[in-house]
């Protein structure tokens, strides 16, 4: 049977990518692979003496307003020292065109007022695009593409029939960048996995963007590694980065289906808990934890061994899954335990692992991951 494997985004992620795949992924690629700046430029040019000669000879019919659509194109296809001296020549036609076909004062401050907003928005579109060396949409192209492979770090791989894994990951009020990571890979013995679930300081915007970078880096080590040096590895790497807010917790699991085994080991992070079928209890697996990673080198994560036999599982979780104000950790984990126990009358797990973000003690207020491994 195929394993499940399961990666939830926030719904804002999902209406994102389906309104960049229309008109902006066709504006995008007329833009990056069309004509050069200058030629860009030569051609809003002429349009812009065109519709300036129109305005002219019909200014009851075109409003000046029109310019608007001229001035959102350039945003997009110039630099900003070329898109100042754009603008120049728009509101040069402007005032030419006031002179040649005058209207009323309320009119005029509505056409300033339009055409200096519209102006002041693609400038700054512009100046954030400056140094980036992309023009339209390629910065959100280059974001979408990002996303994108960060998210295949922690696609599930591949695992022997009666195994299963399934994980979940959600942003704080559904941000599109979070601190959350799963991540997942062949093991560094053969017929083995990997996996790392890791939650990163900070929320947001700030706390993704390190997420990603550390992303790459956890993920070049996952699996190439031995496991008992990985959290060791990952605690060097962000000492090395000298981050203000540069710590992160992390547990690290090491699965080998052929046997059955397992060993996880902690770096600050919430203990991983074990349903053990034939009694329907659940334990605390990583019981001996090291401190978070990113503090200070040669520190020690003690590793923690086990057997995962069939209708048991395991489930890794960040501490935005558990904690709320007012309540204890130990609350939280056993409510962990209490969600389960639904799964656990169906006779799978199956979808635990998005109900556990979906229903966090702490609302959406915080970064969420949830891993789910069983066995049946």
């Amino acid at each position: 049977m195929p394993n499940l494997a399961e990666v939830a985004t926030h719904a804002q992620s999902v209406s994102y990518s389906n309104r960049s795949s229309g008109w902006l992924a066709l504006l995008d690629r007329a833009v990056t692979r069309g004509p050069g700046e200058p030629v860009r430029l030569a051609v809003l040019l002429a349009l812009t003496i065109g519709l300036f000669a129109v305005i002219v000879r019909f200014p009851d019919e075109v409003p000046r307003e029109t310019f608007t659509s001229l001035i959102i194109l350039a945003g997009l296809a110039l630099s900003v020292p070329r898109l100042v001296a754009y603008f120049g020549v728009v509101l040069g036609c402007v005032a030419v065109s006031w002179v040649l076909a005058p209207a009323t004062a309320w009119r005029g401050v509505i056409v300033v007022g339009t055409l200096s907003l519209t102006m002041g928005a693609m400038f700054m579109l512009a100046r954030s695009r400056e140094g980036l060396g992309v023009y339209g949409t390629g910065g959100e192209r280059l974001l979408r593409d990002l996303r994108r492979r960060h998210r295949q770090l922690g696609e599930m791989p591949a695992l022997p029939a009666g195994w299963y894994a399934e994980c979940a990951i959600a942003g704080a009020h559904g941000d599109a960048f979070l601190g959350d990571l799963v991540l997942s890979a062949e093991g560094y013995h053969p017929h083995h996995a990997e996996f790392c679930v890791a939650d990163i300081s900070g929320k947001g915007l700030r706390a993704g963007t390190r997420a990603m970078t550390v992303a790459a880096a956890f993920s070049g080590l996952l699996g190439q590694v031995e496991p008992a040096d990985f959290l060791d590895a990952a605690n060097s790497y962000l000492v090395r980065q000298r981050w203000a807010e540069g710590f992160a917790t992390a547990a690290h699991l090491d699965l080998d289906p052929t046997l059955g085994r397992f060993s996880v080991s902690c770096a600050g992070h919430p203990p991983v808990m074990r349903y053990c079928g034939d009694s329907g209890a659940w334990i605390e697996v990583s019981t001996a934890r090291g401190p978070a990673l990113g503090l200070m080198e040669h520190l020690s994560f003690p590793q923690t061994t086990g057997e995962l036999r069939p209708g048991d599982a395991l489930v890794v979780f960040t501490d935005g899954v558990i904690e709320s104000r007012d309540s204890e950790l130990a609350d939280g984990i056993d409510w962990v335990g209490g969600v389960a126990e639904r799964y656990l009358r169906a006779g799978s797990f199956a979808g635990l692992a998005g109900a556990l973000i979906g229903a966090a003690r702490g609302g959406d207020g915080d970064d969420r991951a949830a891993l789910v491994i069983w066995r049946r």
